[in-house]
């Protein structure tokens, strides 16, 4: 779900390219402060929150929206914890441990072509295409209570009108990009419009930022685990077996990457494995076979 909405927090190697009106502000010091490792470098903040919502085709909100949230994983060597939710569904990665939580049922999600920090680097790296562009200033403008609203713009390219043209992106359309922005660079809102090469202009995403001194409360199951043994390739000449961890208690989930094999529940694949109908109550072989 996370690479399909794919506008996440970022920190872009974006160039000014030129100063508009009003005072220059540099947008890759912007980019830089939304990274977390920034972020959670002073030690005010346990965790950053940031809420998505797209505009539908008449410009106005919500067609659709979901938060992000990070915080410092308490075991370092994870580095960070992501909480995911659109109220239909969440998504809680924690301490090496993944979850999903959708229509009533908690799903243990198994890593099975990736570590646990590959798969949440999506989060931290980000894939916002929007971000990717040579932005140019357009203005800025300080308000009381020392915020600052600077817009820059970009030119739309062939791949980016291509790759979004079902929300009406075409070649000679601009994207601008409109920050708020107090203090040293802290961001609290950005949105993106689509300016059309005959002047007309519309929103199609705002995210939205905030800070805490908490943390997330989150429904993370006890740490009470059964072996989920994967046969790969299985029968097979380069058959391979990988041993994995989930929660009892939960359903399992799989996480497969780029593995594209069908998995079954038993050695005859004749039964196709199911995560809902899957709860972890002991140790569970599966078998992975075809391409």
């Amino acid at each position: 779900m996370k690479k399909t909405i794919a506008v996440f927090i970022l920190l872009a190697s974006l160039l000014l390219v030129s100063c508009g009106k009003g005072a220059s502000v540099s947008y890759n010091e912007i980019r830089r402060r939304l990274d977390p490792a920034t972020v959670f470098a002073d030690g005010r903040s346990s965790s950053f929150t940031e809420v998505l919502t797209f505009f539908g085709n008449d410009g106005k909100p919500p067609a659709y929206s979901y938060s992000v949230c990070l915080f410092p994983s308490d075991d370092k060597a994870y580095e960070y914890g992501v909480v995911q939710s659109d109220g239909n569904f969440s998504l809680y990665a924690v301490d090496g441990r993944v979850f999903t939580k959708k229509d009533g049922k908690t799903y243990s999600l198994i890593l099975m072509s990736q570590t646990y920090r590959e798969y949440i680097d999506g989060y931290l790296s980000c894939e916002n295409d929007f971000d990717r562009l040579s932005y140019r200033q357009l203005s800025s403008k300080k308000y009381s209570g020392g915020k600052t609203e600077v817009s820059y713009s970009a030119d739309m390219t062939i791949a980016l009108a291509a790759k979004y043209s079902s929300l009406g992106f075409s070649v000679g359309d601009r994207i601008i990009a409109t920050y708020e922005i107090h203090g040293d660079h802290i961001t609290d809102r950005v949105t993106y419009s689509l300016k059309k090469s005959d002047g007309t202009e519309k929103p199609f995403l705002c995210r939205e930022f905030s800070y805490s001194e908490k943390l997330p409360e989150l429904p993370v199951p006890a740490p009470d685990t059964a072996k989920v043994t994967v046969i790969f390739n299985y029968g097979a000449e380069n058959e391979t077996k990988s041993v994995f961890h989930a929660q009892k208690g939960c359903f399992l989930g799989i996480s497969r990457g780029s593995i594209k094999s069908t998995f079954y529940t038993d050695a005859a694949l004749s039964s196709v494995f199911s995560p809902d109908e899957t709860l972890i109550e002991g140790d569970i072989t599966l078998y992975a076979a075809g391409n």
